[in-house]
């Protein structure tokens, strides 16, 4: 006998589609106490077709050889999560670090750039800089033409 879930593995279709199928008649299948159904593997074939396997599903018990390493297994699963898990922990806090590290070092920047702009000349200075080199270049060249003149 099959439950709900295994027979909706054997045929390769969803739970609901063989619930419906037994609300609806076209499967029969008895109701335990508990609310599961019972579906004879004969009954379910007769409407869907087997999915890949050619064997139907047979209930088998685990031996307590089985089920201790089923434990074992779950424990050492278990234990692989819990490193994942702090790897992941570990992995953030770094990351804040460096995230905060970063933040110090920009605003570091940020402050010598600020300074920089403030000790730097101003434009004003360069300008009469340039007007007084305009000024001497324009009284070179009147000298020069008026020394030529005078030599003449």
């Amino acid at each position: 006998m099959l439950t709900l879930g295994q027979a909706a593995k054997e045929t390769d279709t969803a739970k609901s589609v063989i619930s419906r199928a037994i609300k609806t008649g076209r499967i029969s299948a008895n109701r335990k106490a508990n609310g599961t159904y019972e579906i004879d593997p004969a009954e379910l074939f007769r409407v869907y077709p087997r999915n890949s396997g050619d064997n139907p599903q047979v209930e088998q018990l685990a031996t307590p050889q089985e089920h201790h390493e089923e434990r074992r297994e779950i424990g050492v699963l278990r234990e692989l999560i819990d490193e994942i898990k702090n790897e992941r922990d570990n992995l953030r806090s770094e990351r804040d670090l460096l995230l905060s590290v970063i933040k110090e070092q920009a605003a570091a920047v940020k402050q010598l750039t600020y300074q920089a702009q403030a000790t730097a000349k101003p434009p004003a200075v360069r300008a009469w800089l340039l007007w007084l080199f305009g000024v001497v270049a324009i009284a070179a060249i009147i000298f020069q033409s008026l020394a030529i003149l005078w030599l003449k």
